[in-house]
C-alpha cells in the first residue's frame, strides 16, 4: 500500500493487522476502505463478491482475476508489487547439490498434481535458475528499501 500511495501520490494512513483475515474483515464492514493483498488471501472473498478487486500490482493481469486490470494499465506504469515464495538453501552449499535441488524442484513444479495444486492456490510457480532469482531478490530490495525511505518510517 505504500508503494502505491507514493506512485499516485495519495494520501493513505497505514492501518497495521496481524493478517489478512483481520484486514479483510474490517473491509467488509466499512472500518476501513481499502487493502492490498495477494491473490491467493482474497481470491475467494472477491469471486463470492465480497470484495471489489480494483486492480492488479504484477506487470501483467492475472490469470485467476483476468478482467481485472493492472494498476500500471490504470496510470502507473511500472508499477509491481507481487508477493512471493522462493527456496533458498546456505550460502555455502555446494553447487552440484545446488544444482540437483534445482533440477528436482523444476521437474515437481511441472508436476501435473503440482500444476492443479499450485493453481487451485492460486499460485503462479515462476521455476527460475538460482541466478535468476538472486537477481529478483537485489531487485525487490533495492525496490522495498526505496518505499521504507519514501514512507519516513522508523525504526524504533
Amino acid at each position: 500500500m505504500e508503494l502505491f500511495r507514493t506512485a499516485a501520490g495519495v494520501k493513505l494512513n497505514h492501518v497495521p493487522f496481524k493478517g489478512s483475515s483481520e484486514a479483510q474483515t474490517q473491509v467488509f464492514n466499512g472500518e476501513i476502505p481499502i487493502m492490498f493483498d495477494a491473490i491467493p488471501g482474497v481470491l475467494a472473498p472477491i469471486k463470492s463478491g465480497k470484495l471489489k478487486a480494483l486492480g492488479i500490482a504484477s506487470a501483467k493481469r492475472s490469470q485467476f482475476l483476468p478482467d481485472v486490470p493492472t494498476i500500471a494499465e490504470q496510470g502507473y506504469p511500472g508499477f509491481e508489487s507481487v508477493g512471493w515464495i522462493g527456496i533458498a538453501a546456505p550460502a555455502r552449499t555446494p553447487e552440484p547439490v545446488l544444482k540437483t535441488l534445482q533440477v528436482a524442484i523444476a521437474r515437481a513444479l511441472e508436476h501435473p498434481d503440482m500444476k492443479r495444486r499450485m493453481s487451485e492456490l492460486a499460485f503462479i510457480p515462476a521455476g527460475d535458475s538460482p541466478a535468476q532469482f538472486s537477481a529478483f531478490i537485489k531487485a525487490e530490495n533495492a525496490k522495498w528499501a526505496k518505499a521504507v525511505r519514501e514512507s519516513g518510517a522508523k525504526v524504533d
